[in-house]
């Protein structure tokens, strides 16, 4: 099985994947041009944007995008099936779920904007980061994508995504 996070930016989206990864599953590293924030290990495979341009010439990338004038995708060869989890934003998770139909299990934390926010600061980023990243969020993550998912979890609270993998990784088991 494949599970496939999403969420806006700062919606807890790497906890929970840390969650998942606790319970077993394999965590799937995309591919990133942007340097790595202070402290971040194996969230990306960090790589320059031309190397990043002839994997997605040669075919390499299945699903890729430009965010904030960075390039973020997935390689097939990332991918090696069962039990593995990954973030993505709507567009490849459209992608990757007509690649593999019968693999992918998605899940969404929605996470109200004033308390993504709140997280935003606490970390350091200022204002007009966040509502720049607000804004490209909102272009991808519509109200009706919900209803694309596999599972929506509305909760601010990052003590519940342990239990949110659980209940995750039991559904698609017993599905």
């Amino acid at each position: 099985m494949i599970f496939v996070i999403l969420g806006e930016s700062f919606s807890g989206k790497s906890t929970l994947l840390n969650e998942f990864e606790a319970a077993g599953s394999k965590r799937v590293l995309s591919s990133a041009t942007r340097a790595p924030r202070e402290g971040e290990v194996g969230t990306y495979k960090f790589i320059s944007q031309d190397e990043f341009k002839a994997k997605i010439e040669s075919g390499e990338m299945i699903e890729h995008v430009m965010y904030g004038g960075e390039y973020y995708g997935l390689c097939a060869d990332d991918i090696d099936g069962e039990n593995s989890v990954l973030l993505m934003e709507p567009n490849g998770f459209r992608h990757l779920r007509t690649l593999y139909p019968d693999k992918v299990f998605s899940i969404y934390v929605n996470v109200a904007y004033d308390e993504r926010k709140r997280r935003a600061l606490e970390v350091g980023y200022s204002l007009e980061e966040i509502e720049a990243r607000q804004r490209a969020d909102s272009e991808l993550f519509t109200p009706e994508f919900m209803y694309e998912v596999d599972c929506v979890f509305n909760t601010p609270d990052m003590d519940d995504y342990a239990v949110i993998a659980s209940m995750c990784r039991t559904m698609k088991s017993k599905k």
